[in-house]
């Protein structure tokens, strides 16, 4: 019998397993399952660990996370962040408001600044208390995002448009940003890292952006990352990405997020040399009762491929779900 990352691996080569494996993106709702406060989930590397590593095996998920919210490396350079213990943190206000600001930004000191440490350090005690028994991912934002976190969506639209040789150079920056994270999360032992990247999805900039502007910088962060071939990219942009999964099926990763608003019959076909993972609305899990769950679990497990593919949701299950829901899914997919 597999253990969870050697399905998980079987799937990203397009071989047999003895069963397919399930990707829920769980971060802080593992806190809620598990009785911790959200705000010390997020600042506590025990804590975070822990609750990753009992929710895993309490849901009987293939995966664990070592990520805690989107606002870590923008925090790291110094952006206010407002904490909560109902929901994830936000940037209280852009760090950067013009963009020849970011001439004299200085990329953050992964150990010490803000709470990457406590990426890492998360990441470092599952791969030791895990012993290879489930395929564990450390997350960074990929170029787009976090571009938008440091200088607020707004004004990164508006400066695409007006300025997009500035605008490229504040991608060229975060690209920067990202690639060492990255390589720092992948040496820590995970077993991939996750460019979660939901601003470079068409849904926030147009496809000849992504195509011209966005991919180039993708594709060096990915190139540059992945210096060895244990080294396991994941690739996640939210939204109705169909038109550029013609451009992403170039991208050298080997997991891509399919969310919910994408065709997948059509976007398995495109993606045909990639291991995708989808495409259950994580929404319907904070739903009153399981009937629209049951209904697109069951439409996707009948359009899913042979090979290649990991049900699971296109991006984290809202703090807020509620656990009967979790457990619905469970019993739908005979994991109960």
């Amino acid at each position: 019998m597999m253990n969870a990352i050697e399905r998980v691996l079987a799937e990203i080569s397009f071989r047999e397993t003895d069963e397919r494996p399930i990707f829920l993106q769980i971060g802080g709702l593992a806190a809620k399952l598990m009785g911790f406060p959200l705000h010390r989930y997020l600042t506590d590397a025990q804590t975070a660990a822990e609750a990753q590593y009992h929710t895993a095996h309490l849901l009987k998920n293939d995966v664990l996370f070592g990520f805690l919210d989107f606002c870590v490396e923008a925090e790291a350079m110094g952006a206010s962040i407002a904490y909560s213990d109902s929901e994830y943190p936000s940037i209280v206000n852009p760090l950067i408001t013009d963009w020849k600001e970011i001439l004299s930004l200085e990329p953050p000191n992964l150990r010490r600044d803000g709470r990457m440490p406590v990426v890492l350090e998360v990441c470092e005690r599952l791969v030791e208390k895990d012993q290879g028994e489930h395929f564990i991912i450390g997350q960074c934002l990929g170029p787009t995002t976090l571009a938008t976190q440091i200088f607020g969506i707004e004004n990164s639209i508006y400066l695409l448009v007006d300025n997009p040789e500035a605008f490229n150079l504040l991608l060229n920056f975060t690209t920067q940003i990202a690639k060492s994270f990255a390589q720092a999360i992948l040496a820590t032992g995970v077993s991939a890292v996750l460019i979660n990247d939901p601003s470079a999805s068409p849904n926030v900039f147009p496809k000849s952006t992504f195509n011209n502007m966005i991919f180039p910088h993708l594709k060096q962060l990915v190139n540059e990352i992945k210096t060895q071939e244990k080294d396991l990219v994941w690739l996640q942009i939210t939204g109705k990405t169909t038109s550029i999964l013609p451009t992403i099926h170039d991208l050298p990763v080997d997991l891509i997020t399919l969310d919910s608003p994408v065709e997948l019959i059509e976007a398995q076909e495109i993606l045909n040399n990639k291991a995708v993972i989808g495409n259950i609305n994580p929404l319907l899990f904070t739903n009153n009762n399981n009937e629209n769950l049951l209904i697109q679990t069951q439409s996707t497990l009948a359009k899913r491929r042979k090979s290649g593919f990991i049900l699971g949701t296109g991006c984290d299950i809202p703090f807020d779900a509620r656990p009967e829901r979790i457990h619905d899914f469970l019993n739908i997919v005979g994991r109960v």
